[in-house]
């Protein structure tokens, strides 16, 4: 167990609870399919989309790929909504999350980029190293911990950054939006 450490107490407990935390996560994507696809056009709905996301990206989410003309790949664009198990050398948590984003092998990524760092309403925009542009909607789930209804604030709160980033979209007609 060089590689990924020795389990801990930690381990132990979210081993007993995956399965009641992902129901919960499961009811909240549920709930926004039908806005999602309303704004945005039908997430990718194949082969345990939401678990394989975990592994590879460190999220459970939906999304909807191929949203700017100009790809390499399906994946270069996207629209992601979910939850990211956010990491950093001094915290960790949960966030809620909407982004928008380009990969520089999407022939449309200065027009995304441009467009993106031009628009002040993303609580985080990022330019990273492997050559994406993210703008990002987030909020720590955290936040809903005292809440009575959560799942109802929480869409609320999906609903309310679906309806932003639907604002961007027809702001920027001019990257001529796939969805």
């Amino acid at each position: 167990m060089a590689v990924a450490g020795n389990f801990n107490f930690d381990d132990m407990l979210v081993m007993n609870n995956v399965s009641e935390t992902m129901s919960k996560m499961d009811e909240v994507l549920d709930a926004m399919v039908l806005e999602f696809t309303g704004k945005f056009g039908e997430p990718y709905t194949y082969d345990y989309e939401r678990l394989k996301e975990i592994p590879k990206h460190n999220r459970y989410t939906l999304w909807k790929d191929d949203i700017f003309p100009g790809r390499r790949r399906s994946t270069d664009s996207k629209i992601i909504l979910g939850f990211e198990f956010y990491q950093a050398e001094t915290e960790a948590y949960p966030l809620l999350f909407l982004s928008v984003m380009c990969n520089k092998r999407n022939s449309s990524y200065q027009k995304v980029k441009d467009a993106v760092h031009a628009v002040e309403n993303f609580d985080y925009i990022d330019d990273d190293e492997g050559g994406s542009v993210w703008g990002w909607y987030e909020k720590p789930l955290s936040d809903f911990l005292p809440v009575e209804n959560q799942l109802a604030d929480i869409k609320e709160w999906f609903v309310s950054r679906m309806e932003e980033l639907q604002s961007f979209k027809e702001k920027t007609v001019e990257l001529k939006w796939q969805v």
